[in-house]
């Protein structure tokens, strides 16, 4: 089925409100947002042998970034996820 239409599937508006107050703390954000980037570089490194990790490392960072309930209260996601994105990298 397509557009998330299928069994289980939820709709942004069925998320439990306890979920949508859950604010994404800046600090935090930005720690997450720095280890990414860090992993990344990593990732993108020549002639690294040993990557599972770094994917692994790389996987469970995107999905704690990409799904936090914060970004359903943002007013306008793509700004905000830029702004954390530029936040993270000022600190390199």
């Amino acid at each position: 089925m397509h557009g998330g239409s299928g069994r289980g599937a939820r709709r942004p508006s069925e998320r439990p409100t306890r979920l949508r107050r859950c604010p994404l703390q800046p600090q935090r954000g930005e720690q997450t947002q720095h280890a990414w980037n860090t992993t990344y570089d990593a990732l993108a490194a020549p002639h690294r042998r040993d990557t599972t990790a770094l994917r692994r490392r790389l996987l469970r960072l995107s999905v704690r970034l990409w799904w936090h309930p914060y970004w359903d209260t943002a007013r306008s996601v793509p700004v905000a996820r830029t702004e954390l994105r530029q936040l993270a990298r000022a600190r390199d």
